[in-house]
């Protein structure tokens, strides 16, 4: 039996790590088997270094346990807060890490690009992609147990299967790998061929999990 293929979103943070996550069938991507997401958050009065072996000690537990294709990982913009920037820069450090260990395929994607691919609109809010992500998953009866630091790692995710469909489809067509200017051309209209506009996506087959909660809830979803 082929493995399926899981896409794991890491939003990253110091304060409170996101992470979602798509299971789709490897041969056909677009069916969805199951999605799921968590936040880790150390202790609020916890200092830095103890925070960052906090979140790698849990993130490599995530990882170990989904064993994820390929890990979406949030581009670094520094703007204006160039000590923010610096902050960040130290959880993508962790997620690395961690990846490194697993040997998972590890890609970024920027900001504005998940929000397009998600949404319509690069420039939309967090609430505006939770509330999308929401529709497009049915994840109605879970909204209110999705926190915006999961959503936008499960926006990542969501891209990614995005752009793992597209890319499925195109080399079906052209009998060779598109490029990348190829799939982002793409990306803009609906998804092709059997994407029903809000996944099939039940109780059963989604894995919310309380944050930090290691011992309850963790077995991947079915």
């Amino acid at each position: 039996m082929v493995a399926p293929l899981v896409l794991l979103g890491i939003d990253p943070g110091t304060r409170v790590m996101g992470a979602g996550w798509l299971i789709c069938d490897s041969e056909r991507p677009e069916q969805i088997l199951g999605l799921g997401w968590t936040t880790l958050e150390p202790r609020r009065r916890a200092e830095l270094p103890q925070r960052l072996s906090f979140l790698h000690t849990e993130l490599r537990a995530l990882i170990e346990e989904l064993k994820p294709s390929q890990v979406i990982v949030e581009r670094v913009f520094l703007g204006k807060n160039v000590e923010s920037a610096f902050t960040l820069g130290l959880s993508r450090g962790v997620v690395l890490a961690a990846l490194g260990e697993h040997g998972a395929e590890f890609r970024e994607e920027a900001t504005r690009t998940v929000k397009k691919s998600v949404t319509g609109n690069g420039g939309a809010e967090k609430e505006e992609v939770r509330a999308r992500l929401v529709q497009l998953l049915g994840l109605h009866e879970q909204a209110r147990d999705l926190p915006l630091d999961a959503s936008d790692a499960l926006a990542l995710a969501y891209h990614a299967w995005r752009l793992v469909c597209i890319e499925v489809r195109l080399r079906g067509s052209a009998k060779r790998e598109p490029s990348r200017r190829e799939l982002s051309r793409e990306l803009p209209g609906e998804l092709p061929g059997e994407f029903p506009g809000e996944l099939p996506t039940t109780a059963e087959n989604i894995a919310a999990r309380s944050p930090r909660a290691r011992k309850e809830g963790w077995g991947e979803a079915t």
